[in-house]
C-alpha cells in the first residue's frame, strides 16, 4: 500500500493537473529545441568533415603553364610530399534554354586511379567516354538537364560543341550549384582537346604527409615545391591553399548552429523560470498541508524530497515526449542541411552525449528551478504554516504602487483593480515578463533579420545600377566592344571596366598564394580597372576616399579585401601580385561592396598600364533600357550575339538578377529556422503566460467569492481578470521590444559576417512590434479564458469554502 506522502502527491498531481501540464508542455518543448540542435550539430559537423575529407582534397594547387609526367614525378620526389596529380580547371558556357551559363570542367587525366581530389561515381559511364561529361549532381537543376541528355558547351570564340552526358557524380568537396548559378563537368583531356584545341593539364595538386590541419604549415610547404619548381625552369602562376580538410561552408554552417543551440538554450532557461514560479506558487497553496504533515511527524528532509521526487518526474515525463521528436526533428533539419550544402549524411545515429545532455537538463535544471521554492516552502515553522491563510496581509497604501493606484481608482476603479493585483507578486510578474518578452523579443528578431537582409540586398541594387556584366575573353581589348553594345537595340548604357585575377599577399619567390576552393569562387581575390566617373557602380565609401583620374599606383579596397589584411588601410601600402609579379600600391580607400569577392579597385588606365595583356579582361557593364524581365533578358543575349559577330568572344555573362538570387539562397534555410525558433520560445512564453494566470486564479478563489457575494457579476469577475492579462501582455511587449533591438543587433552581425563579411544593419520591421502586440494580446485572452470562465462560474459557498 502507498504511503501517505506519495498518496498526496499523487492527489496533488490530479488536483494541479492543469499546471502540472502546462509545466511539462514547457520542459518539453525547450527539450526539443534543445535537442534537435545538439543532433543537427552532431550529425551536421560529424557528417560534413566525413564526406568532405573522404574525397583526399589537394592541401594545394599549383598553377603552371602545363604539367607532364617528368613534373609530376619531380613533384612527387620532393621532401615532405606525399602525393601528386596532375589536374586542369577550364571556365566555358553552356547552353540552358536560351541563354548561356557559366560552367566549370575539371579536367582529370585518370579517373580510375585518383588519390586526391576525388568524387564518386553516382551511375552512368565510369570513366566518362572521349566527347561526353559527367555532370555533378547539384548541377542538374541548374543546367534543367538528366543523364542522357546533352549539353551544348562553348569555349569564348569557338563554336558550341554537343557533350552527351554519359554519367552522374557527387563531388561533395564544391559548394552547391543551385546556390553558385553554375554548372560543374568532368571531362579527360581528350574531351578538353575538343573544347579547347590542347589537352595539356595546367594544375599541379599536392598533398603532404605532415601538418594536415595547419594552414601556415600548408603555406610553407606548398612555397616550398613552388620554389623548387620555379628553380627547374617552371613558371608557377598561382598556388592555392584552401582552409585544411575544411568544407566550402563549414565555418558558416557551424556558426548558425551554435547561435540556434544558444537559444535552444535560453527556451530551456526560460521553461525552467517558469517550474520555478510554478512550484512556488503551488508550496504556497499548500503551505497549511505541509503544516499539518510537519505536525504528525514529517522531517523538512521528507516533505523535501517528496516535492524534489516529483518535480523530476515531471522533468523525466518531458524527456520521454521530447527525446524521440528532438531525434527525428534533428535528422530531418541535417537532411535539409545537407542537400543545401551539397554533402551526404550517411549516418544519422545521435551521439551518446546528446542523450546525457537531455536526461542532465530534463533532471537538472527543472530541479535548480525548483530548489530554493521546495526548500522555503518546507522549511515554514509549524506554527506560521498552520497560521496561513493565503495571501499576507499588507496595509493599504503600505507599497508605492498601493499609492499610485489610489489615484486612478476614481477615474477607473477596474483598471485600477486589474493594476493593483498585477503587482501583487513582483517577482512573478518579473518571470511572466522575462518568459513573454524573450518570446517577443525572438519573434521580431525573427522578423527584423530578414527586412535587415532587404536592407543589403537593396543596397546591392543601388550600388550596382546595371542588368548584366559581361566578361570577355581574356586578351581582348576593348576598342569596339563598347560600341558593339551599345548598338543593339535596346542598351540604354555600358561602360568598361577592366578584370584581373590577382592575390593580395604574395608568396616569397613572387608567387602569388589565394586562398581558394575548386571552384575557384571561395577566397578569389581580383583587381578590378574602373572608370573614375562611373555612372553604374557607386559603392559606399567606408573610410578614405574613391578614385580620381590622376592616381596612377593607388587603389580602393573592398570591405572583403580589408578583413582580409586589416592593417590594409587608407593611407598605408598593400602589395598585389598581378599575373604573378609583385606590385606595391597605396590604399587610399575601403568601400562596402556586397555580394563579391575580395578585389580591389584601380583606376582603368592606371589598371591597363600594370596588368599584362593577355591575362586581363574586358568587362561590359550594361544597362538595358528595360524593367520586363522577359524583354530584358532578350536584349542581353542580343549583346552577347553582337560581341561575338564583333569578334570579342564572351567568356562569361552574369545578370544581376543571377547575382542576388545566387546570394539569397545562401539564407534562406537559416531565416526559415529562425522563425521556428522564436515559434518555439513564443509557446514558452505563452504557456508562461497561461500558469501564471491560473496561478493567480487560484490563489484569489476566496477574494474573488467575496468579490462576488459583494455584488460583482461573472462579466466583472472575467472583465478583471481579462485586464491583469492585457496587462501583462502589454508590459511584455514593451519589454520585449526593447530587447530585440540588442538581440537583432546580435544575430544581424552574425548573419551579416557569414554571408557579407559586413554585420547587417539594425532594421526594426515597422510590421514586427504590431504583429507581436496583436499576437501576444491573443495569447494573454487564451491565457485567461479559461481561468476567468472557471472562476466567474464559481458559487460564493464554493469560493468560500476553498483553502
Amino acid at each position: 500500500m502507498l504511503d501517505t506522502r506519495w498518496m498526496k502527491l499523487l492527489r496533488d498531481i490530479s488536483v494541479e493537473r492543469g499546471r502540472v501540464a502546462l509545466m511539462v508542455s514547457a520542459v518539453s518543448l525547450s527539450l526539443l529545441g534543445l535537442g534537435a540542435m545538439m543532433s543537427a550539430q552532431a550529425i551536421l559537423t560529424r557528417e560534413m568533415v566525413r564526406d568532405y575529407t573522404s574525397t583526399k582534397p589537394a592541401a594545394a594547387t599549383l598553377e603552371l603553364h602545363a604539367v607532364d609526367n617528368a613534373t609530376l614525378t619531380s613533384v612527387r620526389a620532393m621532401p615532405g610530399v606525399l602525393a601528386a596529380e596532375a589536374r586542369d580547371t577550364i571556365e566555358a558556357r553552356v547552353r540552358v534554354g536560351d541563354d548561356w551559363l557559366a560552367m566549370l570542367l575539371f579536367v582529370v587525366p585518370d579517373f580510375t586511379h585518383m588519390q586526391l581530389s576525388t568524387f564518386r561515381p553516382m551511375s552512368g559511364a565510369w570513366p566518362p567516354p572521349k566527347g561526353t561529361v559527367l555532370v555533378e549532381k547539384s548541377a542538374l537543376p541548374v543546367l534543367e538537364a538528366a543523364e542522357g541528355n546533352s549539353l551544348q558547351v562553348k569555349m569564348p570564340g569557338q563554336a558550341p560543341i554537343t557533350l552527351p552526358i554519359s554519367g552522374v557524380v557527387h563531388d561533395p568537396a564544391l559548394a552547391p550549384a543551385t546556390m553558385e548559378r553554375c554548372g560543374y563537368g568532368y571531362i579527360t583531356p581528350e574531351t578538353m582537346e575538343l573544347l579547347t584545341g590542347s589537352g595539356v593539364l595546367r594544375q599541379v595538386k599536392v598533398v603532404f604527409r605532415d601538418n594536415v590541419n595547419d594552414a601556415g604549415a600548408m603555406d610553407v610547404l606548398a612555397r616550398q615545391v613552388g620554389v623548387a619548381l620555379q628553380a627547374q625552369g617552371h613558371v608557377v602562376h598561382e598556388i592555392q591553399v584552401p582552409p585544411p580538410n575544411k568544407h566550402p561552408h563549414q565555418g558558416q554552417m557551424t556558426a548558425i548552429l551554435w547561435m540556434l543551440l544558444g537559444f535552444a538554450v535560453v527556451s530551456l532557461l526560460l521553461s525552467a523560470i517558469l517550474v520555478g514560479t510554478t512550484v512556488s506558487s503551488i508550496m504556497a497553496r499548500q503551505i497549511r498541508e505541509i503544516g499539518v504533515m510537519r505536525t504528525v511527524g514529517a522531517k523538512t528532509s521528507q516533505v523535501a524530497w517528496m516535492y524534489r521526487i516529483w518535480v523530476a518526474a515531471l522533468g523525466l515525463l518531458a524527456l520521454a515526449m521530447a527525446l524521440p521528436l528532438s531525434i527525428v526533428a534533428g535528422r530531418a533539419y541535417s537532411s535539409v542541411v545537407a542537400r543545401m550544402l551539397n554533402f551526404n549524411v550517411e549516418n544519422t545515429s545521435v551521439p551518446w552525449w546528446v542523450f546525457a545532455v537531455m536526461s542532465g537538463a530534463a533532471l537538472m535544471v527543472p530541479a535548480l528551478a525548483a530548489g530554493w521554492p521546495i526548500r522555503r516552502g518546507s522549511a515554514v515553522p509549524i506554527r506560521v504554516a498552520l497560521q496561513d491563510f493565503g495571501q499576507t496581509p499588507e496595509a493599504v497604501g503600505s507599497r508605492w504602487i498601493d499609492r499610485l493606484l489610489a489615484r486612478w481608482s476614481a477615474t477607473n476603479a477596474l483598471r485600477a483593480l486589474g493594476l493593483r493585483n498585477v503587482f501583487r507578486h513582483p517577482g512573478r510578474l518579473a518571470l511572466t515578463l522575462t518568459l513573454l518578452a524573450a518570446g517577443g523579443a525572438m519573434f521580431m528578431t525573427a522578423r527584423n533579420i530578414p527586412t535587415a537582409w532587404g536592407v543589403r540586398m537593396e543596397e546591392v541594387n543601388e550600388s550596382r545600377r546595371y542588368d548584366v556584366e559581361i566578361r570577355l575573353r581574356n586578351g581582348v581589348t576593348a576598342e569596339g566592344a563598347n560600341a558593339a553594345a551599345l548598338s543593339v537595340k535596346g542598351v540604354r548604357t555600358s561602360e568598361v571596366w577592366g578584370r584581373l585575377e590577382a592575390s593580395l599577399v604574395p608568396l616569397e619567390g613572387g608567387i602569388p598564394v589565394v586562398r581558394t576552393y575548386p571552384d575557384g569562387g571561395h577566397g578569389s581575390f581580383q583587381v578590378l580597372g574602373a572608370p573614375v566617373d562611373s555612372t553604374l557602380v557607386r559603392l559606399p565609401l567606408m573610410s578614405g576616399r574613391w578614385l580620381t583620374a590622376e592616381d596612377g599606383d593607388a587603389v580602393v579596397l573592398n570591405h572583403t579585401a580589408a578583413s582580409i589584411v586589416p592593417s590594409a588601410q587608407p593611407g598605408q601600402k598593400v602589395t598585389l601580385s598581378l599575373a604573378g609579379v609583385p606590385r606595391q600600391f597605396l590604399v587610399v580607400g575601403v568601400v562596402r561592396d556586397l555580394g563579391s569577392p575580395g578585389a580591389a579597385y584601380m583606376n582603368v588606365d592606371a589598371w591597363m598600364r600594370v596588368a599584362d595583356s593577355q591575362e586581363r579582361s574586358v568587362v561590359l557593364r550594361v544597362v538595358t533600357g528595360t524593367a520586363d524581365p522577359t524583354a530584358r533578358d532578350e536584349v542581353i543575349r542580343s549583346v552577347e550575339s553582337a560581341l561575338e559577330k564583333a569578334g570579342y568572344p564572351v567568356s562569361m555573362s552574369i545578370p544581376m538578377e543571377v547575382l542576388k538570387t545566387a546570394v539569397g539562397e545562401h539564407m534562406s534555410v537559416l531565416l526559415g529556422v529562425l522563425l521556428a525558433m522564436a515559434f518555439l520560445m513564443s509557446l514558452v512564453g505563452a504557456v508562461g503566460l497561461a500558469s501564471a494566470m491560473s496561478t493567480s486564479v487560484l490563489e484569489r478563489t476566496r477574494e474573488l467569492g467575496v468579490m462576488h457575494a459583494m455584488g460583482a457579476t461573472p462579466a466583472v469577475i472575467r472583465r478583471i481578470l481579462t485586464t491583469e492579462g492585457f496587462l501583462v501582455a502589454s508590459m511584455s511587449s514593451v519589454v520585449a521590444v526593447l530587447l530585440s533591438i540588442p538581440l537583432s543587433g546580435g544575430v544581424g552581425w552574425l548573419m551579416g559576417n557569414m554571408a557579407f563579411r559586413l554585420p547587417l544593419p539594425l532594421v526594426i520591421s515597422p510590421s514586427a512590434p504590431f504583429i507581436w502586440v496583436v499576437l501576444v494580446l491573443v495569447i494573454a485572452a487564451a491565457a485567461v479564458i479559461i481561468p476567468a470562465r472557471r472562476a466567474a462560474a464559481m458559487t460564493v459557498r464554493e469560493a468560500l469554502a476553498c483553502t
